[in-house]
């Protein structure tokens, strides 16, 4: 969607424009059991975007404008866009082998086989890698959600920038873009086969949001670009490996034929969330920390809180009961 199409929030405090959603042509009603379902289902947060105004904001168990959490996996797509950034300064590349970051031996496999996995391969989790490091297949044959590869490309990041994660995201991203409740926080039980612990990035529902408004924009913040590399961006929401096409670079995709979910499981026929538009694309992560970007429909949709529905790495039903409610919403 064109940015000059899109109305953006001061950077600087909490003012941030509303629109009725009657005079836009949503169901009200239907809204409001939205809503409804949202604080049954143990939401902490909920802000609903329409061409960045605010159409519905709610805070329920304490929480308001300005509380966070760690988003879990919902983290990636912020890690991506970082990655455009960075790519697009020429500090590397999606094609970059990862051993030229990170050093011989940051595997358990290998000289050769370590030498074939990208930056690529970790993002789109093709790194033929199992949990712990070894060699399980060739990069690139094989989809496995791995979370403890993906933590890699941070690392990487990091490496390429000269700078830290917390210094570069605030810089790059949270700055510019207003997201003053945003920070990335060690988790320090939490370690990689390496043995470095992870970080977990919390959020506010608002901040997401922003987030969020930033990918409807194209990468653009009120005109500005953030120096996201454009192909990165345009093909980081799209399939980006035949082996599931649900999944994009970090932002799982919809619209598709066939699914892969996190864990042992075959691959499943139809897309994530049936009942949203073709081209939505979402951060999800454990706890049902949910956020979606729905490009055709002008929509921004940020969900913080505890689980909605049965415990899940990332997917869960709850993305078809949030959406077969917000599309009857939309559709009137």
């Amino acid at each position: 969607m064109a940015d000059g199409d899109l109305y953006f929030p001061p950077v600087a405090g909490d003012e941030w424009e509303g629109v009725d959603a009657a005079s836009i042509g949503w169901d009200a009603a239907r809204l409001a059991e939205l809503l409804d379902l949202l604080a049954a289902r143990d939401s902490a947060g909920v802000v609903i975007l329409h061409r960045g105004r605010i159409v519905a904001e709610r805070y329920w168990q304490g929480a308001d404008m300005h509380d966070t959490g760690d988003l879990g996996s919902a983290q990636k797509p912020v890690v991506s866009f970082q990655l455009a950034v960075a790519q697009r300064d020429g500090g590397l590349s999606l094609d970059d082998p990862v051993a030229e970051h990170l050093g011989r031996a940051w595997t358990r496999t290998e000289p050769a086989l370590e030498d074939a996995i990208t930056l690529r391969h970790l993002v789109t989790m093709t790194s033929g890698l199992t949990d712990a490091f070894a060699f399980e297949a060739t990069p690139g044959t094989a989809w496995y959600y791995n979370n403890n590869a993906y933590h890699q490309s941070k690392t990487v990041l990091e490496r390429a920038t000269g700078t830290s994660i917390e210094a570069f995201t605030q810089e790059r991203l949270f700055g510019p873009i207003g997201a003053r409740d945003s920070s990335w926080v060690l988790r320090p039980t939490m370690l990689d086969p390496l043995g470095k612990a992870m970080t977990g990035l919390h959020m506010s529902c608002r901040d997401m949001a922003r987030f969020g408004l930033l990918m409807l924009a194209g990468g653009s913040w009120d005109r500005r670009s953030l120096g996201a590399d454009a192909g990165y961006l345009a093909e980081a929401t799209r399939p980006s490996q035949h082996l599931n096409p649900s999944y994009g670079y970090l932002w799982w995709v919809n619209g598709q034929d066939r699914l892969m979910l996190p864990g042992r499981r075959p691959a499943r026929r139809g897309p994530f969330a049936a009942p949203a538009p073709a081209d939505l694309f979402a951060a999800t992560g454990a706890g049902d920390q949910k956020l979606y970007v729905c490009p055709s429909a002008g929509v921004v949709v940020a969900r913080r809180g505890a689980p909605g529905g049965p415990p899940s790495v990332a997917l869960s039903s709850f993305d078809n009961d949030i959406w077969a409610r917000l599309a009857a919403v939309i559709g009137g």
